[in-house]
């Protein structure tokens, strides 16, 4: 299922009415690897996520021209709430030779 520029991937679980979600960046280089370790993984703990559909979306979204506010997001996933900081913490020891920054 899709949404210019995104594909989503969702569970179907209920949704939290707010709370955090997970924005995830990736490089030119490895925007494939990137992909497919946290698709893996938000398969595995049935995490609902989207991500840019394709090449040319994930461009379009690094773009100068990009808003701001999705400037640089390449996935996003919608852990439960409950789960938050378990999933986080997963989720920064799976990273291979990536760069990563906690915002909290």
């Amino acid at each position: 299922m899709g949404k210019f520029p995104w594909t989503y991937i969702d569970f179907g679980e209920e949704k939290d009415i707010s709370g955090w979600k997970i924005h995830i960046s990736a490089t030119l280089d490895n925007h494939i690897e990137v992909l497919k370790k946290v698709s893996k993984f938000a398969f595995e703990n049935e995490i609902s996520f989207k991500f840019a559909s394709n090449l040319n979306n994930y461009v379009h979204l690094n773009s100068k021209n990009i808003n701001r506010a999705s400037s640089g997001k390449y996935i996003v996933m919608y852990p439960k709430q409950k789960v938050f900081d378990d999933i986080i913490e997963k989720l920064y020891f799976k990273r291979i030779g990536w760069s990563i920054y906690i915002v909290r």
